[in-house]
């Protein structure tokens, strides 16, 4: 792919070094894993797991012991890129060539924004509301080296104080960071 448009004479300069042998394959692998769009409140769980010694067919395996993934054939992993549908959630697989990573993406149930939580309870109602088994999700092939459970809902990001009053029941009284991004178009806080 040349930087240059084609308008342009030819004699200009690159603006970039020459172009990897690999570089439209590579650029293409990432543009087929679209991220899923989202709907909030929601909640979004993602594991990274190493797969090294586990092989293509355990991950098949493991996705087809979800409900009603037991037809889900092989050949649907051939791409290292799945993304199942259920009717609460979606769930999407991916295979690399060191790790593999799970994506879920659920609604974000009422009681887990109740006031009533403390203690870690909101971390508890999160678990308890997961679309999919725990045990399924702790029994994912290979070791985790990246988990992350992040609830997502709506706010005025140029209201700071209702912010942090919305986020404090989950921080339970621990320091906190937050950053806005893109153009105040959002906040995270962790």
């Amino acid at each position: 792919m040349d930087a240059r448009p084609s308008s342009l004479p030819c004699a200009l300069p690159r603006a970039l070094p020459a172009d990897d042998a690999q570089r439209e394959l590579l650029h293409n692998e990432v543009h087929a894993r679209p991220p899923a769009r989202i709907r909030l409140p929601a909640l979004v769980v993602y594991v990274a797991v190493l797969n090294e010694g586990v092989s293509r067919e355990a991950e098949w395996a493991h996705l087809r012991a979800l409900p009603g993934q037991q037809d889900l054939p092989l050949q649907a992993l051939s791409g290292n890129f799945v993304r199942l549908r259920f009717a609460t959630h979606t769930l999407k697989w991916e295979r690399h060539t060191e790790f593999s990573r799970y994506a879920i993406v659920q609604a974000l149930p009422d009681e887990a924004l109740a006031d009533s939580h403390s203690d870690g309870l909101h971390e508890a109602a999160l678990m308890r509301s997961l679309a999919v088994d725990v045990a399924w999700l702790a029994g994912i092939p290979g070791k985790t080296v990246a988990a992350i459970m992040m609830a997502m809902v709506h706010g005025d990001v140029d209201d700071t104080a209702a912010m942090r009053a919305t986020a404090a029941p989950w921080f339970d009284g621990r320091d906190t960071l937050a950053s806005l991004l893109g153009i105040r178009r959002s906040c995270a806080m962790a």
